[in-house]
């Protein structure tokens, strides 16, 4: 897959890196990455139907109710990793906008991040993620994932 390459500034040590990200122009793409590892997953949310689906039990959930429409959204994207995706291959949540590892310190911690300009691009495989026990579970027990994951991010 061809991403682009964003400049970021560590907010630990403040190393300067380039690392690949889903470029502007992509519509409901998204590169996940998990905490500690920065392992990579690809999602396509317009042809992935877990995505839809927990965005219709978040919606459904009597806790969301209220919440306006990019509030939604926001949460979403911040639960969907811990909801429906498999675990990396240290046992860790993968999640959308989660940032790469810091060459020199390892930290996920950015202080900025930027385009590259002129935009530089580059060739990588990342496979796509996986759903193998969020597909095993029940209707009522998707729910209750939904409702546990949304609870414990304080909602």
């Amino acid at each position: 897959m061809k991403l682009q390459l964003f400049k970021f500034k560590c907010g630990q040590c403040g190393c300067q890196f380039k690392a690949p990200q889903i470029g502007s122009d992509s519509y409901g793409e998204f590169i996940l990455r998990s905490v500690g590892n920065a392992d990579e997953a690809y999602l396509d949310a317009m042809e992935d139907n877990t995505y839809q689906e927990v965005n219709s039990l978040l919606k459904s959930n009597l806790k969301m109710i209220s919440k306006k429409p990019n509030e939604l959204a926001s949460i979403l994207r911040k639960a969907y990793g811990v909801i429906a995706c498999d675990l990396d291959k240290a046992g860790k949540p993968f999640f959308i906008g989660c940032f790469p590892k810091c060459p020199s310190c390892n930290m996920q911690e950015v202080e900025y991040w930027e385009a590259t300009e002129p935009p530089e691009f580059i060739e990588k495989t990342i496979c796509p993620v996986t759903h193998v026990a969020w597909s095993s579970l029940s209707d009522l027990e998707k729910q209750e994932k939904v409702d546990s994951v949304i609870s414990s991010f304080g909602y």
